[in-house]
């Protein structure tokens, strides 16, 4: 999250702001649908939930797509993970080369 706060400030402010919004919407929901008394208010009711849950599920999903660098990030640090994409394994072997032929090595530097 402060990595995507530091180079993509709007999109973490815009996907703060609107989870608060589905989150205190689907609580007033669930309160509608609980007081719901006849049955055209609870049809309603449970229409406009099931109209919530999907917004979030789908701005859940949009979420996870976007915290790619932090998935990227998460691989580099663990070295030793067989999931590690290719690409990842790739980038640490030209770190761990250039640390034979120069003094400076890899595991001294941190990721920011």
């Amino acid at each position: 999250m402060v990595h995507l706060g530091t180079y993509q400030r709007s999109l973490v402010s815009k996907y703060s702001r609107l989870s608060c919004i589905l989150q205190l919407d689907t609580a007033l929901a669930q309160q509608g649908h609980r007081e719901a008394f006849s049955n055209t208010e609870v049809s309603l009711a449970k229409e406009r939930l099931s109209r919530l849950e999907t917004l979030q599920s789908r701005l859940n999903t949009t979420w996870k797509q976007t915290r790619w660098l932090l998935d990227v990030l998460s691989f580099a640090r663990d070295r030793l993970s067989s999931q590690c994409p290719p690409s990842v394994k790739y980038l640490l072997s030209l770190c761990n080369s250039s640390t034979e032929t120069s003094s400076s090595s890899c595991d001294q530097t941190p990721i920011n």
